[in-house]
């Protein structure tokens, strides 16, 4: 944990990944890098008041994972550097557009590019809308005209 509250670690809810919770939300670092880097990050131990990240994972397919322990070899180290110019924290912004059930959703530091926004209207149970993109954002749309809650998630 950095003096941020940032918190990293290691989940294994569905296979070991490397998450960073900030502000009540949760990301897989793998997330975070490109997908063709050939990296899984299995596991983040430390983060500085910077934002680097250091943790351990398998580069190049040569390893795998075991109860989130690496095995077979493949085991390496990894740093993660915040983006230079770039703000520490994932910020949302929804606009109401001119058509009856449009929105525009601009996003600054996305995570990654495998986005996608859902929609509910209890909070509880959550499905996809589709989006399009939009200038420097995304256009959202509803079919239906219940009054929604509307949440951008991200695919590792």
């Amino acid at each position: 944990m950095n003096n941020a509250d940032d918190v990293v670690g290691c989940s294994n809810s569905e296979s070991y990944r490397a998450f960073l919770w900030r502000d009540g939300t949760i990301y897989d670092l793998n997330s975070c890098i490109s997908a063709d880097s050939d990296w899984v990050l299995v596991s983040a131990n430390g983060i500085n008041d910077s934002g680097q990240i250091v943790g351990h994972g398998i580069l190049n397919g040569t390893g795998t994972i075991n109860r989130g322990r690496i095995v077979n070899g493949g085991h390496r180290g990894f740093l993660l550097n915040p983006t230079p110019g770039t703000d520490q924290g994932l910020k949302i912004k929804l606009q109401g557009r001119g058509g009856h059930n449009q929105w525009v959703v601009g996003l600054s530091r996305q995570p990654t590019t495998n986005l996608y926004f859902e929609v509910s209207t209890d909070l509880k149970h959550w499905s996809p809308v589709a989006h399009t993109n939009f200038g420097s954002g995304f256009l959202i749309e509803r079919t239906d005209s219940e009054v929604g809650f509307f949440r951008a998630a991200f695919n590792p």
